[in-house]
């Protein structure tokens, strides 16, 4: 029989499954992930699990898995063992920032998520993981959908405060929200707008506030992105390697103004730093490491370098 191998990159409002095999054209499908994190991790090995099967209705070889919220390998290593017990086969499980290098080709050095939240994850020289950020939009997730919403609505209230009110980042979170009044604004967020929320608002908030011309908005930006390069500073000064950093995610993919002071703060902060961007989802990251992993299972020769993930060592 052909072998056959799945990897999933499973974020936090959504999953997106690739099952592949030498010989077969690949399968893929994207399915919201919210119901499966309200129940944790039998939530997330359910879904999973029941997705993975429905592509895949034979015996796969191996599955590789980034999950949001698997942030410990302890937590990684719980949610492997669901998944292997469901479905019965080989099971890696890691942060999904983790698929970025692989997914970029890189052995070693920095991915950088920057989507609902952010988190920056890297290795020390024996390989033991080190993340920084991922906090969520409470506590952190600075320069995310999450963030950068949660920052601009505090830049818009501490301006009115100080009697500074003309600035087009009010006018364009009043309008967005369809707030009467800005003192609106705290009961709509606690009591209609969960943090998660908050991010698929940042996209129309700044295009309009950054369009109109808004110092605090463009503030905010610059903020957000000094944010992001203390993640990789803070790594490096924990040990981590990076050479390269990658950064992806929805958020900083299709926001340019993003990426631009993104590359700036990174180029002051960490000049040592390459950052490169992603050609290909995620998700291949996972794709490529469960080949590896299913050729390792079929005793066969496993395709160049193992990843450093799967037990190989690093460049």
């Amino acid at each position: 029989m052909p072998s056959l191998f799945a990897g999933a990159d499973v974020g936090g409002t959504k999953a997106h499954v690739v099952v592949a095999g030498h010989g077969k054209e690949p399968v893929e499908r994207t399915v919201p992930t919210s119901a499966w994190y309200a129940r944790a991790i039998p939530g997330v090995g359910a879904g999973l699990a029941a997705t993975v099967a429905d592509l895949a209705p034979g015996t796969l070889d191996a599955l590789v898995v980034g999950a949001h919220g698997c942030d410990t390998r302890d937590q990684g290593a719980r949610l492997a063992r669901d998944l292997g017990e469901r479905l019965g086969t080989t099971v890696y499980v890691f942060n999904d920032a983790e698929l970025v290098l692989p997914a970029a080709g890189v052995p070693t050095g920095i991915g950088l998520i920057i989507g609902t939240g952010s988190i920056a994850i890297g290795y020390d020289r024996d390989g033991t993981m080190i993340t920084v950020g991922g906090w969520g939009g409470y506590l952190g997730d600075e320069g995310s959908g999450t963030g950068l919403f949660r920052d601009a609505a505090r830049a818009v209230t501490r301006a009115v405060d100080r009697g500074r009110c003309d600035d087009p980042l009010k006018d364009a979170l009043v309008e967005l929200l369809a707030l009467r009044d800005l003192r609106d604004l705290p009961a709509r967020l606690s009591t209609e707008l969960s943090p998660t929320a908050w991010s698929a608002l940042t996209p129309p908030l700044f295009e309009r506030a950054l369009a109109a011309g808004s110092p605090l908005a463009n503030g905010v930006v610059e903020s957000s992105a000094e944010a992001l390069a203390e993640l990789v500073a803070v790594a490096r000064g924990r040990g981590a390697n990076t050479r390269v950093v990658v950064p992806t995610g929805g958020v900083v993919n299709n926001a340019p103004w993003l990426r631009t002071a993104l590359e700036r703060a990174l180029a002051r902060t960490c000049p040592d730093s390459r950052v490169q961007y992603l050609s290909v989802p995620p998700v291949h990251g996972a794709l490529r490491l469960a080949e590896q992993a299913a050729a390792r299972v079929r005793g066969e020769p496993v395709q160049g370098r193992l990843h450093p993930l799967l037990g190989g060592t690093a460049e």
